[in-house]
């Protein structure tokens, strides 16, 4: 058995630093924005934040600016019952576009998807 260049099967997959063009990606940057579910958002802070689960249940904190999924988004806004997230894509002709994805709060009156 050769182990070089696998994961050591004892530290947890989130532990793993994965890089990009060089660049250390924070947990957040490793999940593609629609495998995150929107929780939470707070309003009574001076800025306000929203808080995200992954698949596992773990919870991230967001605020404006912070870094967000494996296509190099950013938190634009949070605002009331949504967050939007600015990704960049590439089109066919490979010219940068912004795009917006936006994460819904979701309530007991829209009911869970």
């Amino acid at each position: 058995y050769d182990s070089a260049g696998r994961r050591d099967p004892f530290k947890p997959p989130r532990a793993i630093t994965a890089t990009l063009s060089g660049e250390a990606r924070t947990p957040l940057q490793r999940y593609e924005v629609g495998q995150l579910r929107l929780v939470a958002i707070i309003y009574e802070a001076r800025e306000p934040r929203a808080v995200v689960e992954d698949d596992d249940g773990l919870g991230y904190i967001l605020k404006a600016g912070t870094l967000v999924g494996a296509n190099g988004g950013h938190v634009r806004t949070i605002e009331r019952g949504r967050v939007v997230i600015e990704e960049d894509s590439v089109d066919f002709y490979g010219e940068h576009h912004p795009t917006d994805v936006v994460l819904e709060l979701r309530t007991a009156e829209r009911g869970k998807r």
